[in-house]
């Protein structure tokens, strides 16, 4: 497949949804090829990441994309992630990996966990319908899930409403520090 795709392949590794997690060993023979320009990790397993990052070249990009590891990944050596809960929060993700590469570490580690609870609740516990729940309440286009995902139920909303209420001060300060 990477032999015959026009651009170049960025593998994916979401054991939660598939029952499979590409492992390290594989990931750095897959490296080798030269269509193949890194990967999305899902699986929120960092042990296994920092195995990826030891044996791949330097310049194969390693990405997350669980929001509870980006920090800890970053402090390995990932290049950045790819995460669900950046639709709806957009600018604490970016806030939070300009805090870390700008040396602001106590900082990007408090928005760490602001990220954590928040997509812990909207993204684990929520799933996509959250995630879209969001986004609509924040301006941006969210919509309804597509079936066979149900809307939120309104008492979801209250919880999700109530979350967004609890984070936004504290996201908001690490930012503007």
């Amino acid at each position: 497949m990477a032999d015959a795709s026009p651009i170049p392949v960025l593998l994916y590794s979401v054991p939660q949804f598939t029952g499979v997690a590409l492992e390290a060993s594989d990931v750095a023979t897959l490296s080798e090829h030269p269509n193949i320009i890194g990967i999305k990790d899902s699986s929120g397993n960092v042990q296994r990441v920092a195995e990826m990052i030891a044996t791949t070249p330097p310049a194969f990009q390693i990405l997350v994309g669980a929001a509870a590891t980006v920090f800890p990944s970053l402090c390995i050596g990932v290049r950045g992630a790819i995460l669900a809960l950046a639709c709806a929060l957009p600018e604490k993700c970016a806030a939070m990996h300009q805090l870390y590469r700008s040396g602001k570490l106590d900082l990007a580690r408090e928005l760490q966990t602001v990220i954590v609870r928040a997509s812990k609740t909207i993204v684990s516990e929520m799933g996509i319908a959250g995630v879209k729940f969001v986004m609509d309440q924040r301006g941006y286009r969210g919509g309804l899930p597509r079936l066979p995902l149900l809307p939120l139920e309104e008492w979801h909303k209250k919880r999700i409403t109530g979350l967004l209420a609890t984070i936004e001060p504290a996201a908001v300060g690490a930012c503007a520090t």
